[in-house]
């Protein structure tokens, strides 16, 4: 049970870090006006 909490978590943890990342990636893309590796 407690193992699955921890599975859980960690997913919730790489979800955060994608929409972090495409955050980056769509910032990036105002400042420079170029699509960023990943996004689009």
């Amino acid at each position: 049970m407690y193992l699955l909490i921890e599975k859980v978590y960690l997913v919730i943890e790489e979800e955060h870090l994608l929409i972090e990342k495409m955050y980056f990636g769509i910032e990036s893309v105002y400042f420079n006006g170029q699509c960023p590796i990943g996004v689009g």
